[in-house]
């Protein structure tokens, strides 16, 4: 039987459409989840992580107006700026790999 659904599971895995866009989603899902948790029990990371989402949301925010306002004509500055978006919420998870780490110490 577990066999059986295995199967089923890399079928539907391969079936999919996107598949490196499906892992990618549900990494930042398990990802943000985890902060979640971790910050709503521990205050210390509370700031990290409210700096995180910000900043995650404003950089899927530019990522998802940067076709719209280059159709517009406005300077190609949206796709940098969602760069540097994303790489100051993925700095952001230090403090939850540092709290993380010094839970296995």
């Amino acid at each position: 039987m577990q066999h059986a659904q295995l199967s089923l599971h890399l079928l539907l895995t391969d079936a999919s459409p996107h598949p490196s866009a499906d892992t990618d989603c549900g990494c930042v899902v398990c990802l943000q989840s985890k902060f979640l948790r971790h910050a709503l029990t521990h205050a210390h990371l509370r700031p990290s992580f409210r700096l995180h989402l910000t900043t995650a949301v404003a950089g899927i925010g530019f990522f998802a107006f940067e076709d719209i306002a280059n159709a517009m004509g406005w300077p190609a500055v949206l796709h940098s700026l969602w760069h540097c978006l994303s790489a100051m919420a993925m700095g952001c998870t230090n403090s939850l790999l540092q709290h993380l780490e010094m839970a296995l110490l």
